[in-house]
């Protein structure tokens, strides 16, 4: 150590961030070094429910906690959950707060306060809400890559996540068999993005409204605070605006403008019903099922060819359909 020619030094043999070790790399569309335990859908849980993890990757070790992901190359490489900017991510949310205070204090016709859930809502309970939301469907999607021996597992392995989420997170919706009963008419609108490789599993696991019932890649994108705030704020203006007199006025008027209203607002869930089969209401299900209110049937038309119908707000005096549907008789 008295050398004067002695130094220290580390010597890179890897460039890769910790998330390409952890998550492999991917050449023309296959990964071809996952690690075996990554590509495991047991194992989800356990690294997310764990405060510090060390991970033998195939190349070198890997570690994260709570505060910081890296890798024996690069231990100062980067902070685990990078916190998410809301004025940068939309330039609208500068003017939410504001209007928020602005809605608390809106007024009927007869001037009596509307009773708006404004009054309990804030800027930083849109973005928790959001960022909640967020997380556990980018969990799933996750999840939903990753490989069972047994078909039957696919809730039970992902029943302390749940549990977690549902104490954390949603701590008043009810889950349901991996969805949440708050948000439950947004996200019957999941999908599944591996169209080719997808399929159901042989026997039961879910009900078919249910992401779990697909043995596949799936994913949501949560509707973010701002659409959040902006359809809430809607629907204030237009209680505040609404005629006693008339209360089907307004409603009737919305839906002349946006015939996809027809079929898109005013139905609810009404009523879920699980049938475990063990005694863990997060875990395996032998049963489900699942009651709508409020719908409504509608003829709709689909067209996949060009047509042409009058419409005397165009110059020509026509206007090209270039295929879509037709609800009622009106484009949408």
């Amino acid at each position: 150590m008295d050398d004067p020619f002695f130094f220290r030094f580390r010597m890179f043999y890897s460039l890769d961030y910790w998330d390409t070790l952890y998550n492999g790399k991917i050449q023309l569309g296959l990964c071809d070094d996952i690690s075996p335990l990554r590509s495991r859908a047991w194992t989800l849980q356990e690294r997310e429910l764990s405060r510090r993890i060390i991970h033998f990757a195939k190349n070198q070790v890997l570690w994260e906690c709570a505060e910081l992901k890296a890798t024996a190359q690069r231990p100062w490489h980067h902070s685990a959950y990078p916190g998410l900017d809301p004025e940068q991510e939309w330039e609208e949310w500068a003017g939410i707060k504001k209007s928020l205070e602005s809605l608390s204090l809106l007024q009927d016709r007869d001037g009596n306060p509307v009773n708006v859930a404004a009054s309990v809502v804030t800027a930083s309970s849109l973005l928790s809400a959001y960022k909640s939301e967020y997380e556990w469907w980018e969990m799933v999607f996750d999840y939903s890559q990753r490989l069972l021996t047994k078909d039957t597992d696919k809730l039970t392995a992902l029943s302390g996540m749940a549990q977690f989420y549902q104490r954390n997170h949603f701590p008043h919706a009810r889950y349901v068999a991996g969805l949440w009963s708050s948000r439950l008419e947004e996200e019957l609108f999941w999908e599944v993005d591996d169209k080719l490789g997808a399929r159901r599993p042989a026997g039961y696991v879910a009900p078919s409204w249910s992401w779990a019932s697909v043995n596949g890649r799936v994913s949501f994108r949560p509707k973010d605070p701002v659409w959040r705030f902006q359809s809430m704020r809607k629907k204030i203006l237009a209680e505040a605006e609404k005629d006693p007199a008339n209360p089907a006025d307004a409603k009737d008027k919305d839906r002349e403008r946006d015939p996809r209203k027809v079929i898109c607002e005013e139905w609810k869930v009404e009523e879920v019903n699980l049938l475990p089969r063990y005694d863990d209401p997060y875990g395996a299900l032998k049963g489900a099922s699942l009651i709508i209110g409020g719908a409504r049937l509608v003829e709709v038309e689909l067209f996949t060819e060009t047509l042409v119908e009058p419409d005397p707000e165009y110059i020509l005096g026509v206007h090209r359909h270039y295929g879509g549907l037709r609800i009622d008789g009106r484009w949408t």
